[in-house]
């Protein structure tokens, strides 16, 4: 088991806000057009996080944050990251960076800001397989 953990942080992590509605329809999204089953999950409630996140960066449940080769990438850049394991056309999304970032933060954080309404429940149902990209431990 121990083996598996070590392989699960080799690969990109997303942290997002387990209570989330918005946020747990991302991540089902991202497992429907990823090209290859390469990114993990973790909730920022989680054990995980509490390992792998600074506190203060935890406490923000409005913010996705991807770790990727050591690094962290948070907000606007973390989606744009993601795009980067998405199947064409959805992949392109990554054009997005040539939008200065205060601006995509900017319209981020409205997002953020209103994503209990938006989405307001949506249950994030995995089979076995999926299950296994989760580290909620």
């Amino acid at each position: 088991m121990m083996e598996q953990k070590r392989s699960d942080m080799d690969h990109p992590i997303l942290f997002y806000d387990g209570d989330c509605g918005l946020c747990n329809f991302a991540v089902r999204f991202i497992l429907t057009y990823e090209k290859e089953a390469i990114v993990r999950f973790a909730a920022l409630q989680s054990d995980v996080a509490s390992r792998m996140l600074p506190l203060e960066w935890r406490k923000n449940l409005d913010a996705v944050i991807l770790r990727k080769n050591g690094r962290l990438y948070v907000k606007s850049n973390a989606l744009i990251q993601i795009a980067t394991y998405l199947k064409f056309p959805l992949c392109l999304l990554r054009l997005l960076r040539c939008i200065p970032r205060p601006v995509r933060d900017w319209l981020y954080d409205r997002v953020a800001k209103n994503r209990q309404r938006l989405l307001k429940a949506y249950c994030l149902r995995v089979d076995e397989i999926t299950a296994r990209r989760f580290m909620n431990h």
